[in-house]
């Protein structure tokens, strides 16, 4: 199994914040797929699937772990997998699902849900009113993301 040294070199600097200033100074997962395609002289599309597989992967794994930051999460997140990263495909595939009511109890109101509590930095919200249960459902956005997509 070869492994691109410049993704290795990228993905070792991919850490896993423990609070919430750490996850404020995380690139964007956009600026880091720049970075892979300049280091490496490719699109990602053009890697190989290993490269592409381990860069998700990599991401996941970092995704999982700043959801733990929350207590909420941490505990949903460690009631399907142990204390353990989310170190696979599968390991990440048992968390579960959030259904409607679980998203509108984490991420409206008071939002207990967000690793990043709503006044540190630039969201954008945006409500959805088409629910069976007639309130609407409501996304947070990071600015710079909603910029970036």
């Amino acid at each position: 199994m070869h492994h691109n040294p410049a993704i290795d070199a990228i993905l070792t600097r991919m850490t896993s914040p423990t609070c919430v200033e750490e996850v404020l100074t995380l690139p964007s997962f956009y600026n880091l797929l720049g970075e892979f395609e300049k280091t490496s002289g490719m699109s990602v599309d053009a890697m190989s699937r290993e490269d592409q597989d381990r860069i998700v992967q990599r991401r996941l794994r970092q995704l999982v772990d700043i959801c733990r930051i929350n207590p909420i999460w941490h505990k949903r997140i460690d009631d399907a997998l142990g204390a353990e990263p989310a170190d696979s495909f599968d390991a990440f595939q048992h968390i579960p699902l959030t259904d409607k009511d679980t998203f509108a109890a984490m991420f409206t109101g008071g939002r207990p849900g967000m690793v990043v509590p709503i006044d540190r930095c630039g969201f954008e919200i945006v409500a959805s009113g088409g629910t069976s249960s007639g309130q609407p459902n409501e996304t947070v956005y990071p600015l710079d993301e909603l910029q970036e997509t």
